[in-house]
């Protein structure tokens, strides 16, 4: 409603600006009116079309909150075109709905999502129930979090302070509100977000956080802020304490790739 009422009013001050200017026109400026309308019909044409797409999108993401239906889909292939102002990018996905009807839909992604999908992935996805065509694939951090309401965000040193606080049940909740895709192995005892990051927790006040890459070495600058105090400073081992806890953090390069570990001890106070 509110954007039929702005094209309207943004069309109608078009008409009038174009007919108050073909009143005061006199013959020999014929041409450079038929040039302005010529102009301004673009213009509008333009603005229509911003403001189509615009409630397009807007009633597909609505239509998905209010009706949305999360499924597993599959990949069947993906096609990259080059268009006047780069490339565009889709994937066709194949997925089943709740009436056991299979559904084939062909979905604009960007080029980060295209380059992580592979043919025959298994991807989670919401079908519309209304429209099972209208589709939003749960692969990238701005649709899981609208979805799930998750921070999508990476641990801090803090967050990793307060599970040592919590049993295994809340530790997981507490680590899907940061990233939903973190998930607790039974079989390992581990919290797993991926192939990449994993949490060790045991019971003598211990946790282990393992991490492929060199993004968590910076853990030591959110320590020292904290107030924590550096004991040891190596090329690739850091200390850090505090009265009641004591951090190592240790950088690992082993055949060209990094990995982090980061080792949370609590103290007894005597």
């Amino acid at each position: 409603m509110l954007i039929s009422v702005l094209a309207s009013s943004v069309f109608t001050f078009f008409l009038f600006q174009l007919i108050y200017n073909f009143n005061n026109c006199s013959r020999q400026n014929i041409n450079k009116l038929r040039t302005s309308i010529i102009f301004l019909f673009v213009i509008i044409w333009i603005f229509m079309i911003f403001l189509f797409w615009m409630h397009f999108s807007v009633s597909e993401s609505s239509e998905i909150r209010n009706n949305g239906v999360k499924v597993a889909g599959t990949i069947l292939e993906g096609k990259s075109i080059k268009g006047g102002r780069g490339r565009a990018y889709s994937v066709v996905v194949q997925f089943k709905t709740a009436e056991n009807v299979v559904i084939t839909v062909n979905e604009s992604v960007d080029e980060d999502e295209f380059l992580k999908f592979k043919t025959g992935q298994k991807i989670e996805l919401i079908y519309s129930l209304n429209d099972p065509k209208i589709i939003e694939l749960l692969t990238n951090k701005s649709a899981i979090k609208n979805y799930y309401g998750s921070e999508e965000r990476d641990l801090t040193i803090s967050d990793l302070f307060k599970l040592l606080d919590l049993n295994d049940s809340a530790s997981l909740t507490m680590l899907k509100k940061i990233a939903y895709e973190w998930k607790f192995n039974s079989d390992s005892t581990f919290y797993l977000k991926g192939k990449t990051t994993a949490i060790s927790i045991d019971e003598s006040d211990k946790l282990i956080f393992y991490s492929m890459g060199s993004e968590y070495w910076d853990f030591p600058e959110e320590l020292e802020t904290l107030g924590f105090k550096k004991t040891h400073d190596s090329d690739n081992m850091k200390t850090y304490e505090s009265p009641m806890i004591i951090v190592n953090v240790q950088l690992i390069i082993k055949e060209l790739q990094a990995y982090t570990t980061t080792e949370i001890y609590t103290t007894k106070l005597n």
